[in-house]
Order: structure tokens, then C-alpha cells, then sequence
């Protein structure tokens, strides 16, 4: 019995991706051995004596060749290049975590100085470098939200409220485990998705009482042409990254605000 159609246009990428990569690789090669050749003066003593005339005609050819090499490279690079277009990644931010803006937080009557500490986690380790890209978001919310009156990432002078944030990405691989983020999207749509969930944890201390809340959410990544999770709309990785924070951000302070937790 044949393959089906899905499976021979599979098979026929990797393929391709493999004949690719062959391609790349001897046309790098042979690009770079002619111009070693190329060079006048380099194995000079391994080669019978040319006259100057013979030397300009070889050096000439070997010119030649060296361009029809640097085509190929070219031709097998643009190729590489256009069959991984293909396997572009698009997310998806789930759509159960609530909207909330600055007009869902309760307004605090007097303001008090917060000093933020946040620290962004993959799989429960430190990741810095996420640490650093994302802080500047976490600050822009909280300076947003109206419920302090200075947000800095510096030890205060004077006792401040401590605002601690926590974000954890954890990769959801089944659908067991997908159940204490699951939106009710249908998974195991056609192709490969991806689901990566994220625990945000902020705590808030002032006086020596900690008030302390978690929220969940879920990014969705497709690989290639894979249909889309239903009804969600592709967004550029950064954004949904973004995104997703701002909304886990406004979400945690709303409900650190229901709990009394600035007053």
C-alpha cells in the first residue's frame, strides 16, 4: 500500500533537506580548495614551473572555477533557507486568563514605594537572560497599575513593600499533566504543537505580613504548516512572550489587590 500523502510529502522534505545539506557542504568545500589553489605562491614547490603566460591562463580558470563554486554555495544556501521557511514557528496565547487593565484594580487610597524582585525560572532553574528581558515588562505593569507610588528594583532606604515575582516555564508534554492549564482547546490537532506552561508566583511583603498568589498560563507553539489551535490567532514568538507576561502581571496584582494586600 502506498504512503499516504502526508507521509510522502514528509519523507520528500527530509529528502530534500538532506540532499541540501550534502549540496551546502560540497560546494563549501570545493569552493574553498580552489581558492587555495588559486594562490600563486602557496605549494609553489609541489608544481612543475608555469610561464607567466600559463600561470595568468590557469590562474584564470581557476578563477572561473572558484565563481561557479561561490553560485552553487550561493544556490545551496538560498535553498536551505527557503525549505526551513517552511518550518516556521508560530505561538499562540491561551485565551483563559482573564483581561485586566488598570481600571479592574481597586484604588488604593495612599500609594506606598515597592521594591520588585523578579526572577523568571525554566523547568525550576534560574534563567538570567529571561530574567533581564522580561523585568523591564514586570516593572512597566506594576508602575502602570496605580497601586504604588515608586516601583524600583534597588533596596530602599526606608521600609518599602517587597513585591516578589516568580515566573516558571514548565514544557507540558501530555495531556495529563496539560489538565491544570488546559483551556478546553482540542489537542491532537493535525501536525506538531507544542505547549509550554507558566506559574506565576508574587508575593507581596510590607510590616512583616506576606500576602501571596499564582497564576497559570500557556503558551502554544506550531512548527511548520500544522493547523493552528481553533479559534486563537498567530502572534510573532517576543510578542506572545510579552504578551502572556503582561496579562500573568495584571492578573497577579488584581488579585493580590482583592486580598487587601495594598491597603
Amino acid at each position: 500500500m502506498p504512503a499516504p500523502v502526508d507521509e510522502q510529502q514528509r519523507r520528500r522534505a527530509l529528502l530534500l533537506t538532506g540532499r541540501t545539506q550534502g549540496t551546502l557542504r560540497l560546494a563549501l568545500f570545493r569552493c574553498l580548495s580552489y581558492r587555495q589553489i588559486g594562490k600563486p605562491d602557496q605549494f609553489r614547490q609541489y608544481r612543475p614551473a608555469l610561464t607567466q603566460s600559463d600561470y595568468r591562463g590557469k590562474l584564470m580558470i581557476d578563477r572561473i572555477a572558484s565563481a561557479r563554486m561561490a553560485r552553487a554555495l550561493l544556490l545551496a544556501v538560498l535553498a536551505s533557507v527557503t525549505l526551513s521557511g517552511c518550518l516556521s514557528a508560530k505561538m499562540y496565547v491561551d485565551p483563559k486568563l482573564p483581561t485586566v487593565s488598570k481600571t479592574d484594580i481597586p484604588v488604593v487610597p495612599t500609594p506606598q514605594p515597592v521594591q520588585v524582585l523578579f526572577e523568571f525560572r525554566t523547568k525550576g532553574n534560574a534563567n538570567v537572560k529571561a530574567t533581564t528581558q522580561m523585568e523591564p515588562r514586570i516593572l512597566s505593569v506594576a508602575s502602570a497599575s496605580g497601586l504604588f507610588s515608586n516601583v524600583s528594583t534597588a533596596a530602599q532606604a526606608n521600609p518599602v513593600g517587597t513585591l516578589k515575582i516568580t515566573i516558571d516555564n514548565i514544557p507540558l508534554t501530555d495531556n495529563a499533566t496539560a489538565k491544570g492549564f488546559g483551556t478546553g482547546l482540542t489537542f491532537g490537532l493535525a501536525g506538531s504543537m507544542v505547549t509550554d506552561g507558566y506559574v506565576y508566583t508574587a508575593a507581596y511583603t510590607r510590616a512583616g505580613q506576606t500576602t501571596e498568589t499564582t497564576v497559570k498560563h500557556a503558551l502554544y507553539t506550531t512548527i511548520g504548516n500544522h493547523s493552528a489551535p481553533m479559534g486563537l490567532t498567530a502572534m510573532q514568538p517576543l510578542d506572545a512572550i510579552d504578551t502572556a507576561v503582561d496579562q500573568m502581571t495584571w492578573n497577579a496584582l488584581k488579585q493580590l489587590a482583592d486580598k487587601h494586600a495594598f491597603d
